[in-house]
């Protein structure tokens, strides 16, 4: 049995350890340990000095190679589209830059702009459901053919494909554009417009970012939701176009909450990735995209995965111009579109 006596014993020498290692740690041990972790400070500094170094001395590089795109890709696309008209559709999170970029190149490659449309939150926000059912049965008696009793997304997505394709003096589109543009909650605006009809449509779609939707959704379960939400309606909006035109889908492909990315999986329409990193490469890309698209043929471009080459060769759009607008009906397929695959 344990006695009192070895309790005592023991803690004894519990104390008298302690004590020992403050005087040592106080006494001979005190230079080594703080000579130890000072080294290691300095060690962790240094590194750190060199890696940053190192970053600024890539950012610097790519600044660089960026700037050499810049100078190059107007000649690489000129005359690719010629008296082509494209429709811009910018989807909710699209920087300005990105826009202008892919503009700028289209108009180097020799393309006018008929649209140039930026969708607001409102189009797929989980918060405006019941507005956007409301907001849709206003838009049946101005879309050709439509059919009332369609879903509401169906129905914005005939009445935009309308819109965007055929210019605002086509039959009943300047009604369209004011309910799209005027309400409380405006599901769109307009920066550019003519009226000349669109022979391709290029989407824009914004960088999601997999690790922040993450994070939130620990805070929220609802973002992941809306994030999925988000990438398949808009994914769906563009198959819907590439039914009746050439279409093609530019923007960041890797994450599942990517429109590239889902758009890229179904193989609906065009799609170029990398455009938010390399605006000048993308842009090139989004242009050979057209091009391809409206000789019949889908691509994918980009360095993400189920990208089949990362800068395509220089297409040419061979196919003649139309000159009367395209009817966008539901049923109705543009005579320069392929079939969906």
């Amino acid at each position: 049995m344990v006695d009192f006596r070895y309790h005592l014993v023991s803690l004894g020498a519990v104390f008298i350890a302690l004590a020992v290692g403050i005087i040592l740690g106080a006494g001979p041990l005190q230079n080594s340990i703080g000579n130890v972790l000072n080294s290691q400070v300095q060690a962790l500094s240094e590194s750190n000095e060199k890696l940053k170094e190192e970053s600024n001395g890539f950012k610097s590089t790519i600044a660089q190679y960026e700037n050499a795109w810049e100078d190059l890709a107007p000649s690489l696309v000129t005359d690719t589209l010629a008296d082509r008209s494209v429709a811009i559709i910018a989807l909710p999170g699209v920087t300005t830059e990105e826009i202008s970029a892919v503009t700028q190149r289209l108009a180097d490659a020799g393309a006018s702009i008929n649209m140039q449309i930026t969708l607001n939150g409102v189009w797929t926000a989980a918060d405006q459901t019941a507005y956007r059912t409301t907001f849709a049965s206003q838009l049946a008696t101005y879309i050709d053919s439509a059919d009332a009793s369609a879903d509401p997304n169906t129905l914005m997505a005939d009445a935009l494909r309308q819109l965007a394709v055929n210019g605002e003096t086509y039959g009943q589109n300047a009604t369209l554009r004011d309910i799209f543009t005027g309400s409380d909650h405006p599901m769109m605006t307009i920066a550019a417009s003519s009226e000349a009809a669109a022979q391709a449509v290029v989407f824009i779609a914004p960088n999601t970012d997999q690790e922040t939707i993450d994070k939130r959704s620990l805070e929220n379960s609802e973002v992941q939701a809306q994030a999925t939400y988000d990438a398949q309606t808009y994914a769906e909006l563009a198959a819907w176009f590439s039914e009746a035109i050439p279409t093609v889908v530019a923007g960041a492909a890797d994450s599942p909450a990517d429109v590239a990315r889902v758009v890229r999986d179904a193989n609906t329409a065009s799609t170029v990735d990398n455009l938010s990193d390399s605006l000048s490469i993308g842009s090139v890309n989004v242009v050979m995209a057209v091009a391809s698209e409206l000789n019949d043929s889908l691509v994918h471009l980009g360095f993400n995965e189920g990208a089949k080459a990362a800068l395509s060769q220089r297409v040419e759009s061979v196919l003649p111009a139309q000159s009367a607008p395209a009817d966008s009906s539901q049923d109705a397929v543009s005579a320069e579109s392929k079939p969906a695959s």
